[in-house]
């Protein structure tokens, strides 16, 4: 019989292998990140869009109509999604009842472990928000937030016919996304840094948590009038923002 030398790698050889995979592996893990934050971004401004767009359809179809003046009001995210219909004060209002979906339902808002309910989609997090008495979203119990009484609501009517404010925010900071993005009814995406000037960056609005969460007044300019209960402040590019760092908000651009 004949005896075959059996060769195998030498441990030199073995490193040289594995310092070429971890120079690889370098270069395209950040270029990965980076490709999967743009696509993430990209899509945000995209919903936000959609958003505006249902916002129209929601509201020219008189969906909702609490002051029954013939002009509809905006909708919650929930309402949008078909997951709901707003209870208006005690005895409902006019044309409630009606569960319509008018946006992609991945968007539906849902309950997690923070108390937020908010959408979700691709890396981003979603909420809308109307001017009242008290500001109506989503409340965490997966439901909206509603006044006290029918009255009440009749008399927010006419600002929620006017206005509406949506956010879009990485649900990981630096991993899904870093911008944040806003729209109003102009229509005109907005976006805005997303950090305080920190090294290494600090994000403003970054997943579920407490005051890292947009707030319906933040994209209000700093020097207008105060934007809760109505939303009367300016929201448009090239204005600082009232809410956590003052950020810049410009036009998105995409």
């Amino acid at each position: 019989m004949l005896n075959k030398k059996q060769k195998g790698f030498t441990l030199i050889e073995l490193m040289i292998v594995v310092a070429i995979i971890a120079i690889i592996a370098a270069i395209a893990i950040p270029a990965f990140l980076r490709a999967r934050i743009t696509a993430n971004e990209g899509g945000a401004v995209a919903t936000l869009k959609s958003i505006f767009t249902s916002e129209g359809l929601f509201q020219s179809g008189n969906i909702l109509d609490a002051n029954a003046n013939g002009s509809g009001e905006y909708g919650t995210l929930g309402e949008l999604t078909g997951s709901y219909t707003r209870a208006l004060g005690t005895t409902g209002g006019a044309n409630t009842g009606q569960t319509q979906a008018f946006i992609t339902a991945s968007l539906r808002p849902s309950t997690d472990a923070g108390g937020l309910s908010a959408g979700a989609k691709s890396g981003y997090l979603y909420l809308v928000f109307l001017p009242g008495a008290v500001v109506v979203g989503d409340a965490a119990a997966g439901g909206p937030t509603t006044d006290a009484t029918i009255a009440a609501n009749v008399a927010d009517a006419i600002f929620q016919e006017a206005r509406f404010r949506a956010y879009a925010w990485p649900t990981v900071f630096n991993n899904t996304g870093i911008r944040c993005f806003a729209v109003n009814e102009t229509g005109e995406v907005l976006t805005a840094p997303n950090t305080n000037g920190a090294n290494p960056p600090v994000a403003t609005y970054d997943g579920t948590t407490g005051a890292n969460i947009p707030a319906a007044e933040d994209a209000t300019a700093t020097t207008g009038p105060a934007d809760t209960p109505q939303f009367t402040g300016l929201f448009q590019s090239g204005q600082v923002g009232n809410g956590p760092n003052a950020m810049l908000w410009v036009a998105a651009g995409n």
